[in-house]
């Protein structure tokens, strides 16, 4: 059973090291706004967090006590919080793009309406005002 048991902690502790090594290839897609490898990145991503959850519930299963996971606690802590803060970096590139984009979008609508008022306009006949008599 304790075979078990650290098996399944150590499966946990190192698809958190894949996952921080995946956060850092999703950084620079995200830099370079490489769409399909974004994707990749997070179908990878995906399938690690599920192995996490099934080795979690492995150990619910097998009814660990706390003083046999307070053992690995703080590493897998420690290792979680690395993974948390390279996400966060992440979704700050992510939010910059975004609002970025939506930047870029509102000036082209704001030109596309400037366009069409100065089109609309630019059809309508001059008419002076000024009537000259003679």
């Amino acid at each position: 059973m304790d075979k078990q048991i650290e098996l399944c902690i150590n499966t946990i502790v190192t698809s958190y090291e894949r996952l921080i090594e995946i956060s850092r290839k999703e950084r620079a897609c995200l830099i370079t706004v490489d769409t399909d490898g974004i994707l990749s990145i997070l179908q990878e991503k995906e399938t690690y967090l599920n192995i996490i959850n099934t080795n979690l519930n492995k150990l619910k299963e097998l009814g660990v006590s706390k003083a046999i996971i307070s053992k690995y606690e703080s590493k897998i802590i420690e290792i979680s919080s690395k993974f948390l803060y390279e996400n966060s970096i992440n979704e700050k590139i992510a939010k910059q793009h975004l609002a970025f984009s939506t930047s870029m979008l509102n000036l082209y609508a704001s030109f596309m309406q400037l366009n069409q008022t100065y089109n609309n306009k630019a059809y309508i006949p001059y008419k002076s005002n000024f009537t000259r008599t003679i």
